[in-house]
Formats: structure tokens, sequence, C-alpha cells
């Protein structure tokens, strides 16, 4: 899947784009359509293969679609300006 057909806002696609993404690694693919439809997600992949991103991406979505005052699934009701995210990041 590329990160275009995520209907992400356009500024964070720039970003993306400038720094030379294009298409979803497995793990991105798998995760990101679902955290985009406000789901919980837990995931397992390899380093280097863009966890992080697979879980800040749509974050960063959302914040941005909040500021805007955009509501719908994107941006559930239940979203304030003082939500958080907490990430656990297990460590051997």
């Amino acid at each position: 899947m590329k990160f275009t057909d995520l209907d992400l806002k356009p500024e964070l696609l720039e970003v993306i784009h400038k720094v030379g993404y294009t298409e979803c690694t497995p793990i991105q693919d798998a995760v990101i359509p679902h955290l985009l439809k406000g789901k919980d997600v837990s995931g397992l992949a390899q380093t280097g293969t863009g966890k992080t991103a697979a879980f800040v991406v749509p974050l960063i979505d959302r914040i941005l679609r909040y500021r805007a005052g955009e509501t719908g699934e994107r941006v559930p009701a239940n979203f304030k300006k003082n939500s958080f995210v907490l990430v656990l990041v297990p460590t051997r």
C-alpha cells in the first residue's frame, strides 16, 4: 500500500514524501488502517521494519485533524486537547 492510499492530512503526507517514503512496510500496511479507524492495535515485527512510524503516523494525523477542527471517525468525540498516547516499548 502507498501512503497516498491512506488519506492522510496533506501536510503529513508531504513530510513523509520529503523523507523519501512512498510505500508502507508490511507492519505499516497491517497496522495503520486500523489505527486510523481508532482501533487498538498490538504489532510485532523485526527491528528496522517501520514499527515506530506505523504507530506514530496515525497519531500525528489525528492531532492535525483535531487542530483543524475535524470530527468523525478519524477524530473521535472523546479526543480532547489534553488527550495523550501511551506507547509501550519493551526492551531486552
